[in-house]
């Protein structure tokens, strides 16, 4: 059978769009031409299978581009362009609508989706959106006035470079990993969102507010604000927990979160240190004892001054009186469980 026989053959049994093109690879073709005589954008996959790029799509103002209706899709941009009119500054990144590639729902029907190879820019929302088991890899994305690259639970996004984006740059569920990517200039649109939340770094990355660990290390930190011994387990940021000493002892193995970690003077890109007479680097911490106990605030669940629990700082006065009490290189002091102390973070 003749090759273009064979490819009308396959689109009829596929029940795909009649003017569709399989390749000779198997692959369904999206172009311009193909999305115009669909009916325009945004242009929706509802079957199974690999689609290809074989040429640049401009995607008109406050519309979506590519929408997945389906499970198991793979989309392979082929080194074009997916492109919307929306633009941001060196400073602002307004919140519109429209995204280049988005799932039909946002609570299943589309996931195990792969996006790869190409490039995505301007639009009003988030750029890239993808739900559960998907693949996100090797992108430049780019003037997003949400988030660049949205990631669902058990998600894989790697090697993508994201910037200019008004809200975070990458944004993944916990059990997400990233790693090899790069983000620039997120959050512009004022909320102060950082370059990476959610997910677990399993390789290193690279971004210029300090929020991600260019060798992948595990990230902690000192929260800034002060809590109360019954509000400890909630206070770390999403994809962060209360941590335990024995998680964060080892400090030169892990990267301290200057984007979300308290700071002194003389901290650099490290934690701060006591001793200091305002408290402000001693943090409540786990210390893997008792259930409950007046050594741990009865689980950090009570503010009763009659039971207490541990707190920790980094040493600084390496040579004084208080190097006894230090488990090097920590200090460890307890306090009665009505003060408020920092709370030391870790990542999930």
């Amino acid at each position: 059978m003749r090759a273009w026989a064979w490819s009308v053959a396959v689109v009829l049994m596929t029940g795909l769009w009649p003017l569709a093109v399989v390749s000779a690879d198997g692959r369904i073709e999206i172009n311009q031409s193909v999305i115009d005589e669909a009916g325009g954008f945004p242009y929706t996959i509802s079957s199974p299978g690999s689609y290809v790029l074989t040429g640049a799509l401009l995607v008109p103002a406050d519309t979506d581009g590519i929408v997945i209706a389906t499970n198991e899709v793979t989309l392979d941009l082929n080194g074009f362009s997916i492109t919307g009119p929306a633009t941001c500054g060196f400073t602002t990144c307004p919140l519109g609508t429209g995204s280049a590639i988005r799932p039909q729902g946002l609570f299943g029907g589309a996931n195990s989706t792969r996006v790869h190879n190409g490039i995505v820019r301007g639009f009003g929302s988030h750029c890239v959106r993808v739900l559960a088991a998907a693949h996100v890899e090797n992108l430049t994305v780019s003037e997003c006035g949400g988030v660049g690259i949205s990631a669902n639970v058990e998600s894989i996004v790697t090697k993508n470079r994201v910037r200019l984006t008004g809200q975070t740059g990458i944004s993944m569920s916990p059990g997400t990993m990233y790693l090899h990517n790069t983000v620039a200039s997120a959050g512009l649109g004022g909320g102060g969102q950082p370059s990476f939340s959610g997910g677990r770094a399993s390789g290193g990355n690279s971004c210029d507010d300090g929020g991600c660990s260019p060798r992948g290390a595990r990230r902690y930190y000192l929260t800034p604000e002060r809590f109360p011994a019954d509000q400890v387990i909630t206070a770390c940021d999403e994809g962060y927990h209360m941590a335990s000493l024995w998680e964060i002892f080892n400090t030169a193995a892990l990267e301290y979160d200057v984007l979300r970690g308290y700071q002194r003077a003389d901290s650099g890109q490290g934690p701060p240190s006591f001793p200091n007479p305002g408290l402000d680097a001693v943090g409540w911490i786990r210390t893997g004892g008792s259930v409950a106990s007046f050594n741990n605030c009865l689980a950090w669940t009570t503010t009763d001054p009659a039971s207490s629990g541990w707190s920790a700082s980094l040493g600084s006065d390496w040579d004084s009186e208080f190097q006894h009490v230090r488990v090097s290189p920590w200090f460890g002091f307890q306090y009665a469980c009505n003060l408020s102390l920092a709370v030391w973070c870790v990542e999930d």
